[in-house]
């Protein structure tokens, strides 16, 4: 009989709602290009599916390392939405698109590897409160907020936002959310598996409903993202820029937040190449030439 551990339940959920999620996404670019009933229809099974990849999603927070959490999904969904564009919408994947992907699946497999070696979840409220003290947490919070309100006061002045903007607003608000939703399912399970005698120690019902709260809050902004996102519409050139930077800024600061980076040598060369291969994954699949098909902008 075959046993799920829960880092390998994580990793299955993280696929399927990459899956699940990328194909919401698709449907959601080809309801732009119909009108009437075909496209509410193409707006309705696209937020439906999103949302059930955004449930699975869920579950991999909760059951696997952030690290691996952000890798596979960013991994799995470029690999889905490559081959699910030319089905879905029309769009033509060229060579340079395929070298791209295998850079980013072979990168991602190696980060994923050198990060399930470090699962570790907060055995205590001391233990789990105690990562907002770190200093490096602050330091690399601090430093992507400051860079994000540049760009915004940017954007402000020339009235637009540059897609290399959006896409970093984009990618630092789902690490945001990742940070606090991995965060607060760690403390609900405290409070639910805490004995009788220890509840006391871990924080009230109505501040534990304030972290849901605000995981709440991180979710609504990830989804006003999601909904502007499709406006860029070719899948092929715009998503790999959006998921890449998410995973890169997930990854970070996630992996620092959770003190998942601490490797031997064997990992931290195994992940240090993967994530370079996920960076050069990036770089060519964003610069592969315009795909034919589809609708022109």
């Amino acid at each position: 009989m075959l046993v799920l551990t829960s880092f390998d339940l994580g990793l299955l959920s993280s696929v399927c709602g990459s899956l699940t999620g990328t194909l919401g996404g698709q449907l959601r670019i080809a309801a732009l290009s119909h009108s009437g009933r075909l496209a509410l229809c193409l707006q309705a099974c696209g937020w439906a599916t999103w949302l059930f990849g955004q449930c699975c999603q869920q579950v991999a927070i909760l059951f696997a390392p952030a690290t691996v959490a952000a890798c596979i999904m960013f991994s799995g969904s470029l690999l889905s939405n490559a081959l699910l564009a030319p089905l879905v919408l029309g769009e033509h994947l060229t060579l340079q698109h395929g070298i791209g992907i295998a850079l980013l699946s072979v990168g991602g497999s190696a980060v994923t590897w050198a990060s399930s070696q470090h699962s570790h979840d907060a055995q205590s409220w001391g233990e789990l409160s105690g990562l907002v003290d770190e200093l490096d947490s602050r330091i690399a919070l601090s430093g992507t907020f400051c860079v994000a309100f540049v760009l915004l006061v940017q954007a402000a002045k020339a009235r637009s936002m540059h897609v290399v903007a959006f896409a970093y607003l984009f990618a630092l608000c789902g690490a945001c959310d990742l940070l606090v939703t991995k965060f607060t399912l760690q403390l609900c399970r405290l409070k639910v598996e805490a004995p009788v005698g220890l509840k006391n120690d871990l924080p009230s019902k109505s501040q534990v409903g304030c972290f849901v709260a605000a995981m709440f809050a991180m979710h609504i902004g990830t989804f006003l993202f999601q909904v502007a996102s499709v406006y860029y519409r070719k899948a092929l050139e715009s998503l790999p820029l959006f998921l890449g930077s998410g995973a890169v800024m997930q990854i970070c600061l996630c992996g620092i937040f959770f003190r998942e980076f601490d490797f031997n040598l064997l990992e931290a060369t195994v992940f240090g190449l993967g994530f370079a291969l996920v960076l050069a994954g990036l770089v060519v699949t964003s610069h592969a030439p315009p795909c034919e098909g589809g609708d022109e902008d």
